[in-house]
């Protein structure tokens, strides 16, 4: 598997340009998500350095997140949504269909058999009652539900009306890295309120899709050509590069921009590790000691880091060991 792993890595590197970073963006969004996994949700980073301390935080032998556990090497429900859409776009001759994406997560995630409703029964109302965490298995994310409950009942378009997590930018990470570097905003748009129908928050997700269209353009300066097409956004995009400026501590900042999934902590928290980072490797360790909502984080910072470094920059001893399926 190594030879052909490491031949198939040799013939992406040889593509045209922006094909070849397209690749690296969807797997390196794939990787960061599973390097992860087994530290996600840790919202103390006094806590995450007792456990790291000064070693390597990628593929933790130990899992130490408090909601659910996986196998090294497995993705997170975050992640899983991206790889199912891809999947179903393969399926369906790489043409993004809502409806048989919609079938198709309904038949994966919501299959009774599945890992993720099998745990999801295991864990029950954990606000309520959290005896049954950590969860062994996939923890399925509640936009996941609410799309797929949705979807049965007839509601359209199947987003909650209220969702401010990363859901609506990761699970459609194939078809933003499909039509770039020239996004049709109007498509990604009603893609995008499948998962979530608030606006503040399809207005951001817009804004990353077009922050990683620019690096799988090649730009030189994808950020500050976010910050000049989305007047939005501004404001969060100065607070981050104004305290990177000042030297501010990068955890610092991530803790004070947000470490959970929500909008807008997530985004700027990612912008925190994707600006700094000097090489792939080095900003998927900085995300995961940042601590927080990790993997909804992971998925945009890979997915721009993948693409801006290329794909012989991800360690190939992480592609090696990840695997793709719950």
């Amino acid at each position: 598997m190594s030879s052909k792993l490491k031949a198939l890595i040799e013939k992406v590197a040889e593509l045209e340009p922006v094909v070849s970073r397209k690749v690296a963006a969807m797997v390196g969004a794939s990787i960061a998500d599973a390097c992860s996994v087994r530290l996600e949700w840790i919202y103390s980073q006094q806590r995450m350095d007792k456990i790291i301390g000064d070693k390597d935080p990628t593929f933790w032998p130990d899992c130490h997140s408090p909601y659910y556990i996986l196998d090294n090497g497995k993705i997170s429900g975050y992640g899983d949504e991206a790889v199912q859409t891809l999947r179903a776009m393969a399926q369906n001759q790489g043409a993004f269909d809502a409806h048989k994406l919609l079938e198709h997560y309904c038949q994966y995630f919501g299959d009774p058999s599945s890992p993720y409703q099998v745990s999801l029964k295991i864990r029950g109302d954990w606000k309520k009652d959290t005896s049954a965490l950590p969860v062994e298995g996939p923890w399925i994310q509640k936009a996941v539900i609410k799309m797929m409950e949705n979807y049965r009942q007839g509601v359209w378009p199947t987003g909650t009306e209220d969702g401010y997590e990363h859901d609506g930018l990761v699970a459609f990470l194939p078809l933003i890295i499909q039509q770039s570097p020239k996004l049709n905003h109007e498509e990604l748009k009603d893609a995008i309120k499948l998962c979530t129908k608030f606006p503040y928050a399809v207005g951001h997700h817009l804004v990353e899709a077009e922050l990683l269209s620019k690096f799988i353009e090649g730009s030189e300066h994808p950020v500050e050509d976010v910050r000049n097409i989305f007047s939005g956004t501004k404001g969060e995009i100065d607070a981050v590069t104004k305290g990177l400026a000042e030297h501010i501590d990068h955890r610092y900042l991530v803790r004070k921009c947000g470490m959970a999934c929500e909008l807008p902590g997530s985004f700027m928290s990612s912008l925190v590790i994707i600006l700094r980072a000097n090489s792939y490797a080095e900003g998927v360790r900085e995300n995961i000691r940042a601590a927080g909502a990790l993997c909804a984080r992971a998925n945009l910072v890979g997915a721009c880091l993948g693409a801006k470094f290329g794909i012989k920059a991800i360690p190939f001893e992480w592609l090696d060991r990840v695997e793709c399926s719950q």
